[in-house]
């Protein structure tokens, strides 16, 4: 009888989910847009892939990008504002590598990694009885990137599995925004927070390469009735 082995071989998926802001990036405490981020959950998408050394470790691959929305009311309440009008979300993306930990027949895996990330700003214009302020958004900003989560492997069919997983990402950049205040054009203050989030997600994967293998499950051998009638 066979039975579907968790992989020992390389493995390739995708993954959708939400990435909720942590930290000054989601804070809404300050009146200052370079320090509070007043950002909301957002989408989030993944490619990843994973190549096992042996049955414990392997070295990850992921990219990562997310976008996020503005929380405007509270930003209103905060800044004293009439209206806000959210031109474009704020957008990260990374590149990451490092180390994967997993037991082939445990479905429960772990992941550290390191890379390049880059960050652009939320583009907002202002109204109030004096006139309008705008923000722009950032041009991409490149930083240093990591991301540390846990996750879970199903295999469904020979070679396919389905993954859910929750990480922690920071994208350490600090952008600088343009904004025009009536028509004047200046270069506005530099981003003081990193992008961080907790980003959960669920997705699917192939399993591939000559160490991928099913599970024979012997059926044991009943003893002989014979001379027992």
């Amino acid at each position: 009888m066979q039975g579907f082995a968790q992989p020992t071989a390389d493995y390739l998926g995708i993954s959708f989910g939400f990435g909720t802001p942590v930290g000054a990036f989601a804070a809404t405490n300050s009146d200052n847009y370079d320090k509070a981020g007043f950002a909301n959950t957002g989408g989030t998408f993944n490619i990843n892939y994973v190549h096992k050394f042996n049955e414990w470790f392997g070295l990850a691959a992921s990219t990562f990008s997310a976008s996020n929305g503005v929380k405007t009311g509270r930003l209103l309440d905060v800044s004293g504002e009439n209206y806000v009008d959210v031109r474009s979300n704020s957008n990260a993306s990374s590149l990451l590598v490092g180390g994967y930990f997993k037991q082939s027949d445990f479905p429960i895996y772990a992941k550290a990694m390191i890379g390049l990330g880059a960050v652009q700003t939320a583009g907002m214009r202002f109204y109030d009885n004096s006139g309008e302020v705008t923000f722009e958004q950032s041009d991409p900003t490149f930083g240093f990137a990591y991301s540390v989560g846990v996750g879970a492997f199903f295999p469904i069919a020979y070679r396919w599995a389905l993954t859910a997983s929750v990480d922690f990402v920071s994208i350490i950049a600090k952008p600088s925004v343009t904004v025009i205040d009536n028509g004047n054009v200046y270069q506005g203050p530099t981003f003081s927070y990193n992008q961080n989030f907790i980003n959960g997600q669920v997705g699917i994967g192939y399993m591939f390469g000559p160490r991928y293998h099913r599970r024979v499950v012997k059926r044991p051998v009943q003893e002989s009735r014979r001379g027992q009638y």
